[in-house]
């Protein structure tokens, strides 16, 4: 009966680990969906905050050069997309 009573503890010490370890991962699995739910709305966040900058300098001038060549890139993009629409409309 020792035997049996024995085998039996250990049988529950392993399943309590299992069942530790199995814990750990499902909540570890789910602080890493919180963190890629959270670098998500961070993302766009910054779109957002990039769109409302972008629209207070389109018409400055004496901007820095990394600033003004970014500004340049999306005016060109903007022109070509308009372009694209016109041609489709006729």
């Amino acid at each position: 009966m020792d035997f049996f009573e024995n085998a039996v503890s250990k049988a529950k010490d392993v399943f309590d680990v299992a069942c530790k370890k199995t814990g750990e991962v499902v909540n570890t699995g789910k602080q890493k969906l919180d963190i890629a739910t959270l670098e998500n709305k961070m993302a766009k966040d910054f779109e957002r905050l990039g769109r409302v900058y972008f629209e207070q300098i389109k018409d400055a001038d004496g901007l820095d050069e990394a600033t003004a060549k970014i500004k340049n890139a999306i005016l060109e993009k903007q022109s070509e997309i308009n372009k694209i629409k016109e041609e489709m409309e006729n």
